[in-house]
């Protein structure tokens, strides 16, 4: 599988609110967690489009405790220590799949390079491989695979 796009940080320090009622919900790994609540920073709307994360976007931690989901919180602005993952080629539902799959594999490494907070690098997603099926069957896999609700609501 070649790799999917992971898009990472914006320092959202860069766009600070100023209109609180016209800003975006900064998404940090406590986001993720916990949700988006009036605790949580906020980002001016010049943030660019490729940083806005919207509901159905799979957001993955690639520092400290690495997690991953398919985000349902809202429209929000994408900060440091996570990547926004797309790809042009395979359907979403696949790309989590494989992000989970090797997730305690990702982990395990960032557990072994901690110091401070362990991290993974670009180098660690670029050797995980997996076996694609070909394109005109994931359409129907996807249709089959009862998973698929499930992971972009429970994760």
């Amino acid at each position: 599988m070649e790799s999917p796009n992971f898009s990472m940080v914006l320092l959202c320090k860069k766009f600070p609110a100023t209109d609180p009622d016209d800003s975006l919900p900064v998404i940090k790994i406590s986001e993720m967690r916990n949700g988006v609540n009036a605790k949580s920073d906020r980002a001016s709307r010049d943030v660019p489009e490729k940083y806005i994360v919207k509901n159905g976007d799979f957001l993955f931690s690639w520092s400290g405790s690495l997690l991953a989901k398919f985000w349902t919180g809202g429209e929000g602005a994408l900060n440091q220590h996570l990547f926004k993952v797309a790809s042009e080629q395979y359907p979403m539902w696949f790309v989590g799949h494989w992000v989970y799959h090797y997730l305690e594999e990702f982990q395990m490494i960032a557990a072994s390079k901690a110091t401070t907070m362990g991290h993974i690098q670009r180098g660690h997603l670029k050797v995980a491989m997996t076996i694609c099926p070909p394109r005109r069957y994931l359409g129907e896999i996807g249709c089959c695979d009862g998973t698929v609700g499930r992971a972009s609501n429970s994760m």
